[in-house]
């Protein structure tokens, strides 16, 4: 788990898991309300990147999420995406 603090308290943060098919896998990506739009997100994602155990680093969304703006913002790639449902 990687956390991202300040002055006023935690800001958020992150955990990977290996679970998935052996590889690192961002099971939870949390910042703060207050600290949304600022790049904690973003910030976060690079810094489990760059400690993950394994070569590839994965994630899962849905559209009710931000995390496809940070991961974008990190330089991750999508791997796939499902059809929207009819």
């Amino acid at each position: 788990m990687v956390a991202a603090e300040g002055a006023s308290g935690l800001f958020g943060y992150c955990v990977v898991e290996y679970t998935f098919f052996e590889q690192g896998f961002v099971t939870m990506l949390m910042v703060a309300p207050s600290a949304r739009g600022r790049g904690v997100g973003r910030r976060l994602l690079g810094a489990v990147a760059a400690s993950c155990e394994t070569q590839k680093l994965f994630t899962s969304t849905n559209v009710s999420t931000q995390l496809d703006a940070a991961a974008a913002a990190s330089s991750w790639v999508e791997a796939s995406r499902p059809s929207p449902r009819p």
